[in-house]
C-alpha cells in the first residue's frame, strides 16, 4: 500500500520567485508548494504498484495531518485535484481551445519540473489510473488530442503517422532538407487533423506563420515534439489501461469514459438512487449540484452508468442529536451527514456554505 501526502502545484510565476526571493511569497503559498512532490516521487512507482490501493494522508494549512482516514474517499479527493490543478493552463503543461473548455499538450512550454515529455508521461498513468479506479475528473481534452492518442499507438514519434493530419508534412525529413521555394509547399506552423476537421496551432499565432528556409527546422521540431508528447502521455495512459480496451471507443466517446457527461445532473434519477426521504437538491443551480457530488464522492460527476451505480449508494444521515453544526461527508462510503434541522431554508443555507467552503475532511 502507497502512501501519498498531498499539497498544491506552485505557479510558473511562484517557481522562479521561490527560487529566487522566497520569502516574498506569503507564509501560507510556500506551505502550498509540497504538491509538486507528487512529480519528484512519482519515478518509484511501477504500473503494477500503482494499479494497487493508495492512500493519502491530507494536510491542512497549519502543516497539521488532517484527521480523515482515507477509505478511498481522500484518494479521489486527491486524484480529482491533482488532475484538476495539473491540467491547468496556469502551469503551462497544458493550453485551451478557443472558448476555453478542452485542453491538449503545450510543445512550447519550458519545464520546470523536470522533463516535459516525463511529466506528460505521469499525466498519462494519472488519467489511466482514474478510469481503472471509475473516478469521471475535471479536465476535458480536445478531440483532435484524442483522436491522435486513439489512432496511433506506436511507442515513439513516427513520422509515418503525420499523413493522417497533413500529407504535405508527410515527410519531415524532406522538410528539413528542402532547398526549393517553401512558397510552393504552403506550410505554417499549424497542423490540420483531417479526421476532425481541426487545425491546431505549433506556436501562438502559429496559422499565420509562415514555414520558410530560416524557421523550417523550428518547424520540424515543434511537430516532433508535438508527436511526442502524445507518445509519452499514451504510454502512460496503455501501462494503466490496455490500447486494446481503449481502442473501442471513438475519441467522443474516451472523453466520457475519462470526464464523464457535461449534460446536466438529473435529480429525479439522483432521488430515485438516494437513501432518503426528501431532499432540496431540485432548488439547487447546477453548479451548486456539482459541488454537493464532489463533497460527498469526491467527483463533481455522476458516475458514467448512472446514480444507481454508486457502491455503497449515495446515502443522507440525519445526526438526531445534533442541531448546530454543518452538514458534514464521509467520501468513502458516499454518506452525506445532516444536523437535525426541521427548517428546509435553514438546512439548505448551512449544506451550501459547506459545499462551497473548500475545506479539508475535518469539517464539522
Amino acid at each position: 500500500m502507497n502512501k501519498i501526502h498531498s499539497g498544491y502545484f506552485v505557479s510558473l510565476r511562484n517557481q522562479t520567485i521561490l527560487s529566487q526571493i522566497p520569502f516574498a511569497v506569503p507564509f501560507e503559498e510556500r506551505l502550498s508548494v509540497c504538491f509538486v512532490t507528487i512529480f519528484f516521487v512519482r519515478r518509484p512507482f511501477s504500473a503494477s504498484l500503482f494499479k494497487g490501493p493508495i492512500r493519502v494522508v491530507m494536510y491542512n494549512s497549519a502543516s497539521v495531518p488532517e484527521v480523515g482516514v482515507d477509505g478511498g474517499g481522500i484518494f479521489r479527493e486527491f486524484m480529482t485535484e491533482v488532475l484538476k490543478q495539473g491540467f491547468s493552463a496556469d502551469y503551462g503543461f497544458f493550453l485551451s481551445t478557443q472558448d476555453e473548455s478542452e485542453l491538449y499538450p503545450n510543445w512550447a512550454n519550458e519545464p520546470f519540473l523536470g522533463n516535459t515529455e516525463e511529466v506528460h508521461y505521469f499525466f498519462g498513468r494519472l488519467v489511466g489510473k482514474a478510469i481503472y479506479e471509475e473516478l469521471q475528473v475535471e479536465p476535458r481534452f480536445a478531440l483532435f488530442y484524442l483522436a491522435a492518442i486513439l489512432y496511433s499507438d506506436t511507442k515513439s514519434v513516427d513520422f509515418n503517422y503525420l499523413s493522417s493530419y497533413n500529407r504535405t508534412v508527410y515527410n519531415l525529413r524532406s522538410v528539413a532538407n528542402y532547398e526549393g521555394n517553401f512558397e510552393n509547399l504552403h506550410l505554417d506552423f499549424s497542423i490540420i487533423c483531417t479526421l476532425l476537421f481541426q487545425t491546431f496551432e505549433l506556436i501562438p499565432g502559429g496559422a499565420n506563420v509562415r514555414v520558410v528556409k530560416e524557421n523550417r527546422r523550428e518547424y520540424v521540431q515543434r511537430v516532433a515534439e508535438f508527436f511526442q508528447l502524445i507518445a509519452a502521455f499514451r504510454r502512460g495512459l496503455t501501462e494503466m489501461i490496455s490500447f486494446k480496451w481503449l481502442s473501442m471507443f471513438s475519441p467522443a466517446e474516451l472523453q466520457i469514459v475519462i470526464s464523464g457527461f457535461t449534460n446536466s445532473i438529473n435529480v429525479v434519477e439522483w432521488q430515485s438512487s438516494t437513501l432518503y426521504e426528501r431532499t432540496i437538491v431540485e432548488e439547487m443551480t447546477e453548479t451548486e449540484k456539482s459541488r454537493l457530488l464532489r463533497f460527498v464522492t469526491s467527483c463533481s460527476r455522476p458516475p458514467l452508468l448512472g446514480f444507481a451505480s454508486f457502491r455503497p449508494l449515495f446515502t443522507i444521515q440525519v445526526l438526531l442529536d445534533v442541531t448546530d453544526r454543518l452538514p458534514t461527508s464521509a467520501t468513502c462510503v458516499n454518506l452525506l451527514k445532516l444536523p437535525n434541522i426541521p427548517d428546509a431554508l435553514t438546512l439548505k443555507e448551512k449544506l451550501l456554505f459547506a459545499i462551497q467552503s473548500s475545506s479539508g475532511f475535518e469539517l464539522c
